[in-house]
């Protein structure tokens, strides 16, 4: 459900904002699997930035465009340095993807 899924990646980074650079590392650590579930869903869910027959490469695309405005229009420092760890360790598990 993605309702569910927005919730936990919501919840991710409220525990993110305001912790240290190595309690942002094992959040992510232990949320990669969450994080990855768009780029491996065949089909987009509702909300999703993803459309239905993106590839992988696409998917990393649109998903860099989308967190960077976000990141660009956060509200404090802190939500942006979050966002940016959560953008940054997102791509580099996907990228992770491309040929499997």
């Amino acid at each position: 459900m993605a309702t569910g899924r927005n919730q936990r990646v919501a919840m991710l980074l409220a525990e993110m904002v305001g912790a240290s650079a190595a309690e942002q590392t094992s959040l992510l650590e232990d949320a990669t699997d969450l994080l990855l579930e768009p780029f491996l869903a065949d089909a987009p869910v509702e909300g999703s930035i993803f459309s239905e027959g993106m590839s992988i490469e696409q998917k990393i695309f649109a998903y860099r465009i989308t967190l960077t405005d976000r990141i660009e229009s956060a509200r404090s420092d802190e939500v942006a340095e979050a966002l940016r760890n959560l953008r940054d360790h997102t791509l580099r598990a996907a990228e992770g993807l491309i040929g499997r």
